[in-house]
């Protein structure tokens, strides 16, 4: 049901999609810049928000077979650095990765590890920290898993979508600190792939609003040692 879902939203996104992109292309003149910027800006999240749900289906499906590719977890969090780091300096927001690494072999497909996973957690919640703060990456391993968490200490999670986190049925989309938008589907992705590789993710939360003092997310994931 889920995925008939999916598709139907990405099939049924895209004819308008494209006339979009045609009628803003025709659109001329100084008055008109700051709205085709936002209309452009919209197309791009809309567009981006397809192929996510393109691309998930592609391996749900078996149309894209998962790489299973030897990986260590410094080359884990070094191409994480450089895919982030932009967005972590625009808001002189700190990230401390973890230190407890060694040069243990582990087996996963890092484009869906680094770009659909990771990328979507700390992207989520540098947009949820507030300017001059710290987010932290820990790592903690069993004989099965890898244990990754992501805390920071941003504006935390509404019990009202905290209970629709997950689902893609549910508006759960919300501004960052500096007003960043969102489409609302990068968890619901990013639990979806770790489904598929046999993890699993959980969310503790304090709401800026109920613990003034002492708010922010802690998400935890759980990557299967192959």
């Amino acid at each position: 049901e889920r995925s008939q879902f999916l598709r139907a939203i990405s099939h049924d996104l895209a004819t308008p999609l494209t006339s979009l992109k045609l009628a803003l292309q025709q659109i001329r003149g100084e008055e008109n810049q700051e709205l085709i910027y936002k209309s452009q800006k919209a197309l791009e999240a809309i567009t981006s928000m397809i192929k996510e749900i393109k691309d998930y289906e592609a391996v749900k499906s078996g149309k894209k077979i998962l790489i299973q590719q030897p990986l260590t977890w410094g080359q884990v969090f070094e191409e994480l650095d450089f895919t982030c780091n932009d967005l972590a300096k625009e808001k002189n927001i700190i990230i401390n990765y973890p230190t407890n690494l060694n040069c243990e072999l582990f087996h996963c497909d890092q484009t869906i590890l680094v770009y659909k996973i990771l990328c979507n957690l700390l992207s989520n919640a540098i947009k949820f920290s507030y300017n001059h703060t710290e987010i932290y990456i820990r790592l903690k391993r069993s004989n099965n898993f890898y244990f990754l968490t992501f805390e920071d200490n941003g504006i935390g999670i509404p019990e009202e979508i905290l209970k629709h986190i997950f689902s893609f049925y549910k508006k759960t989309n919300r501004l960052g600190t500096e007003g960043e938008k969102g489409t609302g589907f990068g968890l619901p992705i990013v639990k979806s792939y770790l489904e598929l590789l046999g993890g699993s993710i959980s969310i503790e939360t304090r709401e800026e609003a109920h613990f003034p003092k002492d708010h922010g997310s802690m998400i935890t994931i759980s990557v299967p040692k192959n």
